[in-house]
């Protein structure tokens, strides 16, 4: 076997399970929603907005992931396993350290913190006690997440996926078992949905720390790891750990804007564009397990001190990555022709533009996908987070929203003319990324050589 092979054969073991294991986390809320859609609105909308509620918690967790991520790759790369076990530790005690305090006051102030928010009492009635109990899971998520990431750098991804798939149907099962009853269970309705989800996340969490403190790769874990303050560690992760999360705020707003100005164009354009995000997405999520390769694989390059494997790998990822998007694009372009079959509640005008807007979106997939690779994967396993955070708002606030703005004020593009400018958004950034992809200035290492 090539060594070009060989390190497709490792980006494809890696990716496949990784996109695999994101579907999946994506279903652990969607069942959650279709269960209690059921029991009526009230309860609906209280879970829904719970769920948006849990967007901090949600950029901690992908954050402190990432960065563990880069880190544990760099220094396994290194062959360093010391040093994995004591960032691991170190970034399990930053997740416990943020997320503990902060779901003892969601919990506590369950109640007055919806009524805060303005909705009605019915939805604070069914929402404050299921608050309570997902404010235990937020720290709970957040290590299990930690303890997955640390095994995708170390090379196990089919892990994390099975585990992932267990807690998911574990979910499920609970689900509808304790929301509606059965047998001996009685129903207990909405709360059971937060039980089952708070049994999923404790069985993920425990599954997971234990298959990575059982990986022992070269990888001495032992508890004082977790017990012992390692400061120098802390820093390094807060210092990598800030541009992520700040990038991931940046395209939030981003995100809520560009859902702002669609709203003027009327109900008829929202819907459209809720089914081309909505559809599209599936597809372009079959193509993340792409940067977890790659913060795997460059970051254990990057470590090891070894250009070629590094330029090698990186030109493979970007390869397979354009043979992805292709794949998946002419697959989102398909589906077009079946929205009426899934969307037949929707009017012909909106369903016409749906169409138009996932055909456009499918011919420029690969902008987006090379952004995950290049941005998310690649130029973050190097350490390059502040760069892709310079990126990320150069190109959605000086491209794509004045653009868009300008669109619908002085054009009668609509939505159509919405969507280029996000696609021009995206051109700018994944030019803005292979410029620096190119100056090699990206490639930082934040380990040294283990003192033996």
């Amino acid at each position: 076997m090539t060594e070009h092979a060989s390190i497709r054969r490792q980006i494809v073991a890696l990716a496949l399970p990784a996109s695999a294991e994101a579907v999946l986390q994506i279903c652990f809320s969607f069942v959650d929603q279709v269960v209690i859609a059921r029991l009526g609105n009230a309860s609906l909308a209280a879970v829904g907005l719970i769920g948006h509620m849990t967007f901090l918690s949600g950029i901690i967790l992908g954050a402190l992931s990432a960065t563990a991520s880069i880190l544990v790759a760099q220094h396994y790369g290194r062959h360093d396993g010391p040093g994995v076990a004591r960032t691991v530790g170190a970034t399990v005690q930053l997740a416990l350290l943020i997320t503990v305090p902060l779901a003892v006051v969601v919990a506590a102030f369950a109640a007055p913190i919806l009524t805060l928010m303005g909705v009605e009492p019915a939805v604070v009635e069914a929402g404050a006690p299921f608050l309570r109990v997902i404010a235990v899971t937020v720290p709970l998520s957040l290590v299990g997440s930690v303890a997955a990431s640390a095994l995708r750098s170390l090379g196990d991804a089919r892990t994390p996926m099975v585990v992932t798939l267990l807690c998911v149907a574990t979910n499920t099962v609970l689900n509808f078992v304790l929301v509606f009853g059965w047998g001996p269970v009685p129903a207990i309705g909405v709360m059971g949905a937060a039980y089952a989800t708070l049994a999923a996340q404790v069985l993920r969490s425990v599954l997971m720390v234990r298959a990575m403190a059982g990986a022992r790769r070269n990888v001495p874990f032992r508890f004082s790891d977790f017990a012992r303050t390692d400061a120098s560690m802390i820093g390094r992760i807060c210092r990598l750990t800030w541009p992520i999360a700040l990038t991931e705020v940046v395209w939030s707003l981003g995100s809520f804007l560009y859902t702002l100005i669609t709203i003027e164009l009327g109900t008829v354009v929202i819907a459209a564009n809720q089914v081309v995000v909505t559809t599209e997405a599936i597809f372009v999520m079959a193509s993340s397990g792409l940067s977890a390769a790659a913060l795997t694989l460059i970051g254990q390059a990057i470590g090891a001190d070894d250009e070629p494997r590094l330029r090698r790998t990186a030109s493979q990822l970007v390869k397979i990555g354009l043979t992805s998007a292709a794949g998946f694009g002419l697959l989102t372009a398909a589906t077009s022709g079946l929205l009426g079959v899934f969307f037949r509640e929707i009017s012909p005008e909106a369903l016409h533009l749906a169409r138009v807007g996932l055909v456009l979106n499918a011919v420029f997939q690969w902008v987006k996908v090379m952004n995950m690779v290049l941005g998310n994967g690649v130029l973050r396993a190097g350490g390059d987070n502040r760069f892709v955070l310079v990126a990320d708002v150069t190109s959605i606030f000086v491209f794509g929203l004045p653009i868009a703005f300008f669109v619908v004020r002085f054009t009668s593009l609509g939505l159509i003319g919405v969507l280029v400018a996000k696609l021009l958004e995206e051109g700018s950034r994944v030019l803005m990324f292979a410029i620096r992809y190119r100056s090699a200035k990206w490639r930082k290492r934040y380990v040294e050589a283990p003192v033996h």
